[in-house]
């Protein structure tokens, strides 16, 4: 990875989806909630089908949208850009599945997917795809919330949103201009422009629904019947709420300067209101309300380490330390996560694990982005070091690495990962003997290591380096 933009996917887009009716006006002039249908087995009942899916009918340029939605599904699944775990996998379609009308709409094949990208979004395709990325996993807390976000992309699906916006979008040609602005962002909020130009050159126009969001109206359109299908579930919808607090709230500086994510999107402020107001209107006792906190957690604990690792890799080292504190509060006696921490804390480098106040102001990020666009990572990271408080933090965050580690090692010695990290801690403060040995035993406890030959590269050079050479370049 040479820039700091990084490798991290982008496809962003909105939340929740079901199916909508006719809504009118309530009276402070929000739409009014369409009434669902009436069902006679509780939870167990599927959606009836919207009146707007059933009068839909195809063109030729819905057609070619269509083509080129399967042929997207098909690229990045190639690309590998899809988390294929098998407990993932079988509860998000089991939550998914649960939330679509009982009638399929013409041309629709529920597929409910976790797309490997650090951004808290979730997008639908037209051909009924849903794609929820690893880092909106990893900011949520309960299957109210996740229901909520694919409560709203099946909106979106149902309702024909995507053909929609892409018969405007033919009229208007400006699908160009949103690719060029989402690659003017990418350096700043962590675009994947491989992702990019896979929606620019795969789904030309649709791409201004997936990354920017739909109208207001659709958008609304969609919270609206998403409200109802949680109601009608016995989800609280509280969490829904909670739920978009969580996504627009992270642990990294963003530095971005275009509304790239859904979490950006003008107006989010009235969306919690909204939600709100209707969990206090409809659910006053919240005594038997759906909430599935424990249950989610185990279903997708292994896309949130994956996601955590991730993060190491793409340059959020903030973002990979609140992941494993969070796998650590669930699982506290496992050292995979203690390593984890203990390599957030390594790749931390200068900064510290939560933003200071004086890293928000605009103009430290005007600055942030100034340095960004011109360095490397490596680079980057030691001009952080060269800041007059750079290497007081450094040598605290090299403390903590290693006081976990040491954690990890008193739990399990035979933890392959805490040996691995205390290599790459004791190679940057030159600690060649030390890292050597750790790297050597690391090898010892995972001889088929996928970057067992990096590894020896690195113990080489250890090897042949005078006490005060400096380290081989860290690979974490």
């Amino acid at each position: 990875m040479r820039q700091l933009a990084g490798n991290m996917s982008v496809l962003l887009v909105l939340l929740l989806a079901l199916s909508c009716c006719c809504v009118g006006q309530e009276p402070n002039g929000a739409t009014a909630v369409p009434k669902l249908p009436e069902t006679n087995s509780g939870t167990d009942e599927k959606l009836a089908s919207p009146r707007r899916a059933q009068e839909f009918k195809f063109t030729k340029v819905d057609f070619e949208l269509l083509k080129q939605a399967d042929a997207f599904d098909t690229y990045v699944e190639e690309k590998g850009w899809v988390y294929n775990d098998p407990a993932t996998n079988a509860y998000l379609d089991e939550l998914g599945s649960s939330l679509v009308p009982s009638e399929t709409p013409e041309n629709v094949k529920w597929r409910f997917r976790t797309i490997r990208d650090l951004e808290v979004n979730a997008f639908a395709l037209p051909n009924g795809t849903i794609y929820v990325n690893s880092g909106l996993l990893s900011r949520m807390e309960s299957e109210a919330q996740v229901a909520g976000v694919l409560a709203h992309e099946v909106t979106h699906v149902v309702n024909r949103h995507g053909y929609l916006e892409n018969r405007s979008a033919r009229k208007k040609m400006v699908a160009i201009d949103v690719v060029e602005v989402a690659a003017r962002a990418a350096g700043y909020a962590g675009v994947n422009l491989a992702i990019v130009n896979a929606v620019g050159n795969l789904l030309p126009m649709i791409v201004v629904s997936t990354m920017f969001g739909y109208s207001r109206e659709l958008e609304h359109e969609a919270d609206v019947y998403a409200v109802n299908a949680l109601q009608l579930r016995g989800y609280d919808l509280r969490e829904f709420s909670r739920g978009f607090e969580l996504l627009r709230k992270g642990p990294e500086v963003d530095l971005s300067k275009e509304p790239v994510f859904w979490a950006s999107h003008p107006k989010l402020a009235d969306r919690v209101k909204y939600v709100a107001s209707k969990a206090a209107q409809l659910q006053p006792d919240v005594t038997s309300l759906r909430i599935g906190e424990a249950g989610y957690r185990v279903a997708t604990k292994s896309a949130i380490r994956n996601n955590a690792n991730l993060a190491l890799m793409l340059g959020r080292p903030r973002t990979a330390a609140a992941t494993a504190q969070r796998l650590i509060a669930e699982e506290p006696n496992n050292a995979d996560n203690l390593a984890l921490l203990g390599d957030a804390y390594r790749n931390l480098g200068a900064r510290t694990p939560i933003p200071l106040d004086e890293e928000l102001t605009d103009e430290a990020k005007k600055e942030a982005r100034k340095h960004i666009r011109k360095m490397t990572m490596v680079e980057y990271d030691k001009a952080l070091l060269a800041n007059a408080h750079g290497a007081e933090r450094w040598e605290a965050n090299a403390a903590l690495s290693e006081e976990t580690y040491r954690k990890a090692l008193a739990m399990d010695p035979n933890n392959a990962n805490s040996h691995r990290g205390l290599g790459f801690l004791y190679e940057r403060k030159d600690q060649h003997t030390t890292a050597t040995e750790e790297f050597k035993k690391y090898l010892e406890l995972a001889p088929e290591a996928k970057d067992a030959r990096q590894i020896k590269v690195h113990i080489e050079a250890l090897e042949k380096a005078a006490p005060t050479a400096a380290p081989v370049p860290e690979h974490p």
